[in-house]
């Protein structure tokens, strides 16, 4: 039976990227969300199926 993998995505204000938890390196001038964007392709093409994503972008949330 073929089943999606999920991931959790944690972007904070401060631009520091974590998937599922673990810590990735995003190079300097480059999005944080491209990195997502790349890792999980690779995670899809890897195990020949589609992924879910839950992204929580806190550099998007305005204080108040």
């Amino acid at each position: 039976m073929n089943t999606s993998t999920r991931y959790q995505v944690h972007i904070s204000r401060d631009g520091q990227l974590h998937i599922d938890g673990e810590p990735q390196v995003v190079p300097d001038g480059v999005d944080p969300s491209q990195v997502v964007v790349q890792v999980l392709h690779i995670e899809a093409a890897g195990s020949g199926l589609p992924v879910l994503v839950q992204v929580q972008d806190e550099r998007s949330c305005r204080a108040g």
